[in-house]
This record gives C-alpha cells, structure tokens and sequence, in this order.
C-alpha cells in the first residue's frame, strides 16, 4: 500500500524477492507536486501485479479482504488504518518511517528534521500499532545531513535505505526469525501535517533557521516562499554569509551576479541564489533587481 517514488521503488523491490507473490493498493494522488502515481500504476501493469486504486478506506478494506496477505508493506499511506484491518494481516502492517522512531512520530518527519537543523536524519521500519508511529521497530539508521543540503539531496539516499531495509527484513519477518523493539514512549516528539501554506517565510528568524527552513522544503516539495510587491516568489536554494548586516528583516541590502542578500532578524544576511515565479525557476537577481525592495514577512510559530 503507498504512493510517490518510494512507493514505486518499493513496490520494485519487493516483487523481485524470491517467493513473493505482490498485490497493491494506491491512491490517486496527481493533485500533489509529489505524485508518482502514473508510475505506480505503470509498473504495476507491465509487471502484471494486481492494482487497486483506493478512492475510500473502504475500498482499501476491500482489497486486503479479496488479497488476503500474509504481509501488508506501507510506503507513503496518509490514511489511518482500521484496527479490524490491522488484524487481519498474520505479519501486520509494517511501514517505512522517515525518522529514528520515537521522535518525530507523525506527519512530514523529515520536512521537520531538516526544518530544525538536524544534522543527521533517520528513518525506521516498524510495524503499525493503534496509536501514531507507536509500534516496534525492526531496523533504523541514521543518515548524515550537510549543512547546505536540501531535502532533494537527501531523500534518494533515504529512498535507497528504506528499500534495502525492506528487501532485507521483510522476508525475515515473514519467516519470523528477526524480532522488533518495542518503542520508549516517554522519548516521544511528534509533528503537525504540514500544507503548502505553511511555507511561508518569517525574515525575523535568524539566517540559520530561514536557510534551513527553504532547504527543508525544496524540490520535490512546494518550496519555502515569500512575497514582494503581492507577488509570490518561491525560494528554492540559499546560502548563509560570514558577515553582519544591519537592516529590517526581509530588506534586500545587496543584489550581485550570483545572489541577493537579504537580511534576517539576527542581522546576518541570507544571499537567496535561485527563485521560483509563475512556475519558471530563475537566479534570484533576475526577479529581485532592486535595493529599494523589502519582502514581506510573517512572524509565525513553525
């Protein structure tokens, strides 16, 4: 049961292992900017897997029901599943979580990791219980995460882990010679489900947390965005500056061939190198031409 690349690429994977007979069930996800659905459903048919898409939870219901798996594999599933469901699967559902479970339990983890700065990221395989991200984990690793690095950078190393946690453990678990580790609840974080919305840009943040924050949120994901004269621009890549500048957060105070800085609310300026507008990806100094601009901000708890 997934969607978007890693759902594609696990669904690769796991039809390939040896004595593996695969089913699977997708949404129709196209309205978002990570869709792979077409993909999903390609693969499915010159692999001659049986595919359901699911319009409903009941739909999927239907199609656990008429497949009757011995292993239900989830990669990229944003609806909650039953618990008459959870039951029905002998091995249960196991998923692919991108965090070190038990923080960053919920939705978008790695959004937030990188959001706030984290130096390294995790992810996990787990098998789903009643609550959210709260059942035991069979495999984790950590991954390291430069400073500079956008979230496009490190999702295909992220993708490359999870699929070689799957083809490794989930024969095993079927065979029931690996044993999970129940979590320790009382090391729990958790995070919101994030909307395009709430990428818009606060300049009164430091330089450090508005880098990190349009890293966090690049291609493939909507972008961190801001606007000048009521016209929305997407920030799709930045770099931090070595040097203090006094002036109004969101003020541009330096627009050179590779870059426009601007200033944050630490009074370091942020040089943005790459902007989006009207769906076009362009170097900032070609939108943002003018010392005389200053960029609207939102000061909003993240």
């Amino acid at each position: 049961m997934g969607s978007k690349r890693l759902g594609v690429r696990s669904l690769e994977a796991l039809a390939l292992l040896p004595d593996v007979t695969v089913a699977a069930v997708t949404l129709d996800d196209r309205d978002d900017v990570r869709s792979a659905y077409d993909d999903f459903t390609a693969t499915c048919g010159a692999r001659g897997i049986p595919c359901t898409v699911a319009r409903t939870r009941a739909d999927a219901s239907a199609a656990l029901r008429r497949h009757e798996p011995d292993i239900c594999v989830v990669c990229g599933w944003y609806w909650m599943v039953a618990p008459s469901d959870l039951a029905s699967v002998p091995a249960g559902f196991v998923g692919v979580h991108f965090s070190a479970l038990p923080k960053y339990r919920g939705g978008s983890p790695l959004v937030w990791q990188m959001i706030n700065g984290e130096p390294e990221v995790g992810i996990s395989l787990f098998s789903f219980a009643d609550g959210v991200d709260e059942g035991p984990v069979w495999a984790q690793r950590l991954l390291p995460v430069g400073p500079d690095e956008t979230i496009g950078d490190v999702l295909p190393r992220l993708e490359d882990a999870a699929v070689q946690l799957l083809t490794t453990h989930v024969p095993r678990i079927l065979k029931g010679d690996v044993h999970a580790t129940p979590q320790d609840h009382s090391r729990a974080t958790y995070c919101a489900l994030r909307r395009p919305e709430d990428g818009e840009i606060s300049w009164e943040r430091s330089a450090r947390e508005v880098h990190d924050f349009i890293r966090a949120q690049s291609k493939p994901y909507p972008g961190a965005f801001t606007s000048v004269e009521r016209k929305r621009i997407t920030i799709w890549r930045s770099r931090l500056a070595a040097t203090t500048y006094y002036g109004t957060p969101g003020q541009i105070v330096r627009v050179t061939p590779d870059g426009v800085w601007i200033v944050c609310g630490d009074h370091h300026p942020l040089i943005v190198e790459r902007v989006g507008t009207d769906g076009t990806e362009v170097p900032a100094p070609e939108v943002l031409r003018s010392i005389s601009l200053r960029l609207h901000s939102v000061d909003r708890s993240r």
